[in-house]
């Protein structure tokens, strides 16, 4: 559901950025509290990938801002932003993503 989503607002499967969004929704999901560490968040996902934190946070922000670039209309729709000068900054774009897992996850 995560995958689709992601896919859904222009997130490329095959940029490392799109794991990394996954990996912190899924966390962010499932512990609602974990909400206010975005920074430990990005430190727990850099531990399991053997990789720096600011790697983590800009491959991410690489993801939102190819599909914001690449896949405007797409990223527009799906955010219903009225903004078409705003780029969503990486926290923007995943508290978004959960609201629409969860409206998702509640219409069933």
């Amino acid at each position: 559901m995560i995958s689709s989503t992601l896919r859904n607002a222009g997130i490329k499967p095959h940029l490392t950025g799109f794991i990394y969004l996954k990996e912190e929704i899924m966390i962010l999901f499932t512990e609602p509290t974990k909400r206010q560490r975005a920074t430990s968040l990005y430190e727990n996902i850099a531990k399991k990938y053997d990789i720096s934190v600011g790697s983590v946070e800009r491959d991410i922000r690489y993801a939102i801002n190819d599909a914001y670039y690449h896949s405007h209309n797409k990223m527009q729709n799906f955010m219903d932003n009225t903004d078409d000068n705003h780029i969503p900054t990486n926290s923007e774009f995943v508290y978004w993503i959960i609201e629409i897992l969860k409206i998702n996850l509640f219409s069933m």
